[in-house]
């Protein structure tokens, strides 16, 4: 709860909520079918195996998982 982030979370929201689930995205500590959904943003581009990543996230949803990613044209990196 003193990391960077929750004390910005303080800053901006008055309190911080607790973490749920400090595991690797791709190695969910959830049982199968358990929860309704997966949200990510901007994370997806950083697994060395997105594949096993997106299959992790089916096999803990029920009914859907979004996914927000960032467009190649915009980022700092779009001609490597």
């Amino acid at each position: 709860m003193d990391t960077i982030y929750k004390l910005e979370e303080v800053k901006i929201c008055g309190e911080a909520l607790p973490v749920d689930i400090v595991a690797p995205g791709d190695a969910l500590p959830l049982p199968d079918k358990s929860v309704d959904f997966v949200l990510s943003s901007h994370v997806i581009e950083h697994f060395f195996d997105p594949i096993k990543t997106l299959k992790e996230w089916e096999r803990v949803a029920t009914k859907y998982i979004f996914i927000i990613f960032p467009n190649k044209e915009r980022t700092f990196d779009k001609d490597n």
